[in-house]
């Protein structure tokens, strides 16, 4: 049918009547031959479509269905991400660390983790007093109940400090009035027998000294 009616454009309307005529005549179509001269009539007399439609632009496939297309020409600018800030310590918290601090100090010989650390603080010369300090470093912070003579030299000797004669120097703290360390017993009858120390209050007192006064009134 396309082509039929193709080939009816083309055509007068008294050229297309004379077809139809002969059409209808020859296949027995005489009473639906108005009805085809209307058809092709108003093929004929309809004018053709020559608007021009512009097509849609496409959308960027990156730009979601619900997100809105960037305005071309517009520069998008992030927001800087806040950063937090820590808080000032209030007077409250300042007076309790001073209060952390003056405790530290009360525990003395207590407060040093090591031997090393406690000698380097007190800058101690004389050997009375380095054997005095170590003692009482074992007595007050490794909680010695008894101090020999060699517990005090191999430390000593470890920091460079060691004393060739010691029982000596220990002795010159046993005489001193009021006595600084106490014999509290002997291991043995013999001469070589090991006596065991410990450090008296006055003692403890004057260790703390060294940490106080960096050395200043050695015994």
């Amino acid at each position: 049918m396309s082509k039929v009616l193709g080939a009816f454009k083309g055509l007068q309307n008294d050229q297309r009547r004379r077809i139809i005529d002969w059409i209808t005549s020859k296949f027995g179509l005489l009473e639906d031959q108005q009805q085809v001269v209307k058809s092709l009539a108003s093929i004929s007399e309809k004018p053709a479509d020559t608007r021009t439609y512009a097509e849609p632009e496409p959308v960027p496939a990156s730009v979601g269905i619900s997100e809105e297309p960037p305005v071309r020409g517009v520069t998008q600018v992030a927001e800087p991400i806040p950063v937090e800030e820590e808080p000032t310590p209030t007077p409250d918290e300042i007076i309790e660390t001073d209060k952390i601090s003056d405790s530290l100090k009360g525990l003395g010989l207590k407060r040093y983790r090591s031997i090393e650390t406690l000698f380097l603080s007190s800058n101690v010369k004389t050997v009375p007093s380095k054997i005095l300090l170590a003692a009482a470093y074992l007595q007050e912070k490794l909680n010695f109940e008894e101090i020999s003579s060699f517990d005090i030299n191999s430390r000593l000797k470890k920091m460079g400090y060691g004393v060739p004669n010691i029982s000596s120097s220990l002795n010159s703290l046993l005489n001193k009035e009021p006595p600084l360390m106490v014999q509290i017993r002997k291991a043995g009858d013999s001469k070589q027998a090991k006596r065991k120390f410990r450090v008296t209050e006055e003692g403890l007192q004057l260790a703390r000294t060294y940490l106080r006064g960096r050395g200043k009134g050695e015994s």
